[in-house]
């Protein structure tokens, strides 16, 4: 749910924008069938101490997905050797 979703990104909306680390945005994205569907996503705001390193916990979240959804194993191992905040 959006809650979530927001309170899991940081998304606070009564911040203001250049406070979050990210920001939904619209979007549409075209399915398959090209089915337009118009949906969001979070978008990050540039911070200026921000290292662009992720969590180990957010590193460990995109490689699950990326096992489960079976992408290259090319990729998954490019995955795994982003380096992470301290």
């Amino acid at each position: 749910d959006r809650t979530a979703l927001d309170k899991s990104e940081g998304y606070k909306q009564e911040r203001q924008i250049s406070k979050n680390s990210y920001n939904p945005i619209g979007i549409t994205v075209i399915c398959g069938d090209r089915t337009p569907v118009s949906c969001f996503t979070y978008e990050a705001v540039c911070q200026k101490d921000f290292s662009g390193k992720p969590s180990r916990d957010y590193l460990a979240t995109i490689l699950d997905g990326a096992r489960e959804h079976g992408l290259p194993q090319s990729y998954v191992v490019g995955l795994e050797h982003i380096e992470c905040q301290d």
